[in-house]
């Protein structure tokens, strides 16, 4: 199944040429490739598993709007023609001059001040102390399959790339669990502060597989990432097993 299209500047009806374009299915990320330099893209995918589910595309690109569409897949080729809207805004007009304000309406502009910056302060305050107070948890947690389909010679390694969103200091214990029902050692993540850290596995197959890993969160809370699809189909080495046969020939 081919996926072709075209991205344009809207204003100018132009082509864009390195535009990032983006294909989801669902949770799953299914490429990530740029429009060459007469705007346009095409590949071909093996989507006949995914018919009548949505296909998402985003393309962004410097000093334009991102443009996400979805188009629902069929048995036919995909057309997606893209016309991203310029975000360079224009120069804004010069203010006229206005007098300047009495003493009275100078003095009314400093007291809201000075009641802005109190009322900012204590939210500030607020806001620390709510923090402090608050228990350690995994806000979120997510992991994807790089491929998410591959075609070609086996054995095949699967890379798993996760990452562990934190509200604040603290020890994360998790591991990864596959399709298969193996369950991986229990792994720690320590941290300092609110923020997110990655985490990665790989799964070597030796033959054809269709499958999913996914990360359970242990610890501060029970909690498990979406899962992680992907597909391995092998493909045999047609030469080699000419040259076996060349050698089992009789004499």
């Amino acid at each position: 199944m081919k996926i072709y299209g075209t991205v344009t500047d809207a204003a100018k009806d132009k082509p864009l040429a390195k535009a990032k374009v983006e294909l989801h299915i669902g949770q799953v990320e299914l490429a990530t490739f740029y429009s060459d330099k007469e705007g346009k893209f095409e590949l071909e995918y093996d989507l006949d598993q995914y018919v009548g589910k949505d296909l998402r595309c985003r393309v962004e690109k410097d000093n334009f709007e991102p443009h996400e569409v979805t188009y629902e897949i069929a048995n036919e080729d995909i057309p997606l023609d893209i016309k991203l809207v310029s975000s360079v805004s224009k120069p804004e007009p010069i203010p006229t001059p206005t007098p300047s304000p009495s003493p009275d309406n100078k003095r009314l502009k400093l007291f809201a001040l000075i009641g802005a910056v109190i009322v900012a302060v204590l939210v500030v305050i607020i806001i620390y102390f709510k923090s402090c107070g608050q228990p350690f948890d995994v806000t979120e947690v997510s992991i994807k399959a790089d491929p998410v389909i591959y075609t070609g010679k086996c054995p095949k390694t699967i890379r798993f790339v996760g990452n562990i969103t934190a509200n604040g200091k603290g020890v994360v214990k998790y591991r990864f669990i596959r399709s298969d029902g193996f369950e991986h050692k229990i792994q720690t993540l320590t941290f300092e502060s609110e923020g997110s850290k990655p985490v990665g596995n790989t799964w070597r197959l030796y033959g054809n597989y269709k499958g999913w890993q996914a990360i359970h969160i242990l610890s501060p809370q029970d909690m498990r990432s979406d899962r992680a699809n992907f597909e391995v189909k092998c493909k045999r080495n047609v030469r080699r097993l000419e040259r076996i046969r060349l050698k089992r020939s009789p004499r």
